[in-house]
C-alpha cells in the first residue's frame, strides 16, 4: 500500500499532504509537495460545562470525581499504547486518576492482562460517541512514534481538552506546547510521562480550556482547511492542467 501510495503521489498534478513535516518527509519522492493541515469541526466538537461532563461521564460509567486520562486511537505499536499503561503504572499515576482507552486493535488483550483487572484502567474498544468521551476526560494523552496530523489531537483541542503528546515533528507541528494547551514528552518512561501529566493538571484548568479551544479555531477549523483547499482546486483550474 505503501508504493501504491507513492505511486500516486508522483502522478497526481497537485498532490497535498496533511502537515508540514509529512509533507518535507515526502519531498524526496515528489518535490515542493504541498501542505494543507487537517481541519476540525469546531461547531461539532465543543466544550461541555462541568455540570455536564458529569453526566456524560456516568453515561460512560466513569468515576466523577478523579481526574480522566484519555488515549484515543488504535491499539497497536505504531501508537505506543502499552508503553503509556507501562509509564502510568510504574509512576504509581493510577492510584489518583483513571485511564480510558477509547480505540481497539491487536494489544488489547495483551494490555487487558497487563491492567490486571485494575478498576481505574478501561478498555471502551472502538466507539463511535469519540465526542463524549473527548468531553468527558480531563486531558488526551498520545505518545505514538509517527503521525501524519492525529485528528484526535485536534478534536480534543477544540472540545477545550489539553494534551500530553511525544516529541515527534506532526505534534511538535500542532502547536499545543507552544500556546499553552499541552505539553510534549521526550520519551516514553515512567518518570517523563508522570512529570508531564503533573505539570497540566497542576495548571489552571480554565485557561488550558481556552488555549486549546483557540488554537482549534483559529489553526485548525474544517473552514480554514476548506478554503485553503478552494484555492488550491481554483489554482490548478487556472493554470490548466
Amino acid at each position: 500500500m505503501a508504493l501504491q501510495h507513492l505511486r500516486l503521489i508522483r502522478a497526481a498534478q497537485c498532490p497535498v499532504a496533511c502537515s508540514k513535516s509529512l509533507a518535507e518527509n515526502l519531498q524526496k519522492y515528489r518535490p515542493n509537495l504541498k501542505a494543507i493541515p487537517n481541519g476540525v469541526d469546531t461547531e461539532t466538537y465543543t466544550p461541555v460545562p462541568a455540570s455536564e461532563q458529569s453526566k456524560l461521564r456516568r453515561q460512560l460509567g466513569l468515576p466523577e470525581s478523579r481526574p480522566i486520562l484519555l488515549h484515543v486511537g488504535s491499539l497497536i505499536e505504531r501508537k505506543r499504547p502499552r508503553e503509556l499503561l507501562k509509564a502510568l503504572q510504574e509512576g504509581g499515576m493510577l492510584e489518583s486518576m483513571d485511564l480510558v482507552f477509547a480505540g481497539d486493535g491487536p494489544l488489547r488483550a495483551e494490555m487487558e492482562r497487563h491492567a490486571r483487572s485494575n478498576a481505574h484502567v478501561h478498555f471502551a474498544g472502538a466507539v463511535k460517541n469519540v465526542a463524549d468521551y473527548l468531553r468527558s476526560a480531563t486531558l488526551l494523552i498520545s505518545l505514538s512514534r509517527a503521525e501524519g496530523l492525529p485528528n484526535s489531537v485536534l478534536e480534543a483541542l477544540s472540545c477545550g481538552l489539553p494534551v500530553v503528546l511525544s516529541a515527534i515533528d506532526a505534534h511538535i507541528e500542532i502547536g499545543a506546547h507552544e500556546n499553552g494547551a499541552g505539553v510534549l514528552v521526550q520519551d516514553t518512561s515512567a518518570k517523563s510521562v508522570s512529570d508531564a501529566i503533573t505539570r497540566l493538571l497542576s495548571q489552571d484548568r480554565t485557561l488550558l480550556a481556552d488555549n486549546a479551544r483557540r488554537l482549534a479555531v483559529d489553526v485548525f477549523s474544517s473552514r480554514s482547511t476548506a478554503a485553503r483547499y478552494a484555492e488550491t482546486y481554483s489554482a490548478l483550474l487556472a493554470s490548466g492542467k
